[in-house]
């Protein structure tokens, strides 16, 4: 009797969970790594190659190509290549937001560049290295342990700051420091965890418990409380100082991962991306103004969030001025009109569009040179 009535209430668990979330159901939301993420000792975490990115609340998943990374709509290797271009960032580069894989950034930067400069199909490639939640030294521990090395590209692109301020601004009480975020501490606790604890039988039932029970997940959430609060620790706007310590970090980053591809030979452009903020879109559709509240509301103060990423993005803004190769994006979308955001940062097709664009006119020298180079990359060019 005992063992029925704990599998009705699983049952009655896992319906209203799966009703809740939009027909997602519960294991796929605690078990992401096992599925079509693995560890990486450069990113952290990357996308298995040849899967699908499951993406709860966005319009779609996203598959990726033998290489692990976001496809441009078909998995195509970079045989006979003269071009390839790689972009790294965070979610945004990712797709989060594109309604499929052919309207992320990469892939409309791709279909921009090889329409304006006429290049023959598989000529020219962009690559899409973004992955949910990276910041900026992350991609440029990329760059050194990857994506140098595997593929010899002749152009990487960073579009990039947002989450450098988000981890700032979020943290700042809870353990910032820079090139820091939470998920570092949380992986290398799991891996040492693994490695100490080995494949015992009670780990693995615990492993099983938490990933399958919607007893366990309630009892998690009671005892750790609203997962938005514990995702936005931060109770008071973060000091100008620290502001100011995050967007010389980034920038850092940026020098370093220019200076990088330089000593390869590797033409580099890094760009401040658009944010959703008052101060960066004056004219805010309705859906934007229900995202904008509802992420000011995750945080136990809702005047947290806001006023720091704006500190955040003019030290940036002002701090970058004289990098010839990096370009401020961030006011892209200041007088625009239309519905651009999907929510508080990721982008609709529109505003992909709209970035790539100016991407696609920035880079379109280098391309063109790396074109007229004629390069062309054999088999041992991409692993």
């Amino acid at each position: 009797m005992a063992v029925a009535l704990l599998a009705a209430i699983e049952l009655g668990g896992h319906l209203l969970y799966l009703v809740t979330h939009g027909g997602t159901p519960l294991w796929k939301m605690r078990t992401p790594t096992f599925r079509y993420v693995r560890f990486t000792p450069y990113g952290l975490l990357e996308y298995r190659p040849s899967t699908l990115a499951h993406m709860p609340g966005y319009p779609d998943s996203l598959a990726t190509d033998r290489h692990g990374f976001i496809h441009n709509g078909e998995d195509r290797g970079i045989d006979g290549a003269a071009c390839v271009v790689f972009m790294v960032g965070g979610s945004t580069v990712e797709g989060r937001g594109a309604s499929s894989n052919r309207t992320t950034i990469p892939a409309q930067l791709e279909a921009l560049l090889q329409q304006s400069l006429s290049a023959p199909p598989g000529t020219l490639r962009v690559l899409n290295a973004g992955f949910s939640g990276r910041a900026s030294y992350q991609q440029l521990s990329t760059i050194e342990g990857r994506l140098l090395p595997e593929f010899d590209p002749d152009l990487i692109v960073a579009l990039d700051g947002w989450n450098d301020g988000y981890y700032a601004v979020t943290y700042a009480d809870h353990g910032w420091r820079p090139n820091w975020q939470p998920y570092v501490e949380e992986l290398t606790r799991d891996v040492n965890r693994i490695g100490l604890e080995g494949d015992s039988f009670l780990q693995c039932v615990g492993v099983l418990q938490r990933r399958y029970s919607s007893l366990a997940a309630l009892v998690e959430r009671a005892q750790t409380g609203d997962p938005r609060r514990r995702e936005h620790p931060q109770a008071r706007p973060a000091p100008a100082e620290l502001i100011a310590r995050a967007a010389r970090s980034y920038l850092d980053n940026q020098v370093m991962m220019h200076t990088r591809a330089a000593l390869s030979g590797v033409a580099h452009a890094s760009f401040l991306q658009p944010a959703l903020l008052r101060s960066l879109k004056r004219r805010l559709s309705e859906t934007e103004n229900r995202a904008l509240a509802a992420f000011a509301a995750s945080y136990p103060d809702p005047a947290v969030f806001h006023p720091g990423m704006e500190a955040f993005y003019e030290a940036v803004s002002a701090r970058s001025r004289d990098l010839p190769w990096f370009r401020d994006l961030s006011r892209l979308f200041e007088d625009e009109a239309e519905t651009v955001y999907w929510d508080s940062i990721h982008y609709t097709d529109l505003g992909n569009r709209k970035i790539a664009e100016e991407i696609a006119a920035a880079v379109r020298p280098s391309v063109l040179a790396a074109l007229r180079r004629g390069r062309t990359r054999g088999q041992a060019s991409a692993p």
